[in-house]
């Protein structure tokens, strides 16, 4: 699991990467994704970003289908249960 935390300085980049990429005849606009992961690499390669990586121990729980629910409310629980993660998060 990934999660940036970018700067304002590369929204610049991924607007002209961006419209290079809606422009480009090789691209198919129903099927092509522009992955954001990519352009930042693409620009620390280029040296025109820095990119720190911080690494945990724990857990990351993250759902893309709907079978992974179980899965992370049972995590999620037992993390509550444990007092590592709040039972609400807002009051």
């Amino acid at each position: 699991m990934n999660i940036f935390g970018l700067t304002p300085s590369i929204f610049d980049e991924l607007e002209v990467r961006f419209r290079k990429f809606l422009t480009d005849p090789a691209t198919n606009l129903s099927k092509s994704e522009f992955y954001i992961p990519e352009v930042v690499g693409a620009l620390s390669r280029e040296k025109k970003a820095r990119v720190r990586v911080l690494t945990t121990e724990d857990q990351w729980y993250g759902v893309t289908y709907q079978e992974d629910r179980p899965w992370v409310q049972a995590g999620i629980r037992q993390l509550i249960e444990s007092g590592r993660y709040p039972e609400k998060l807002w009051k």
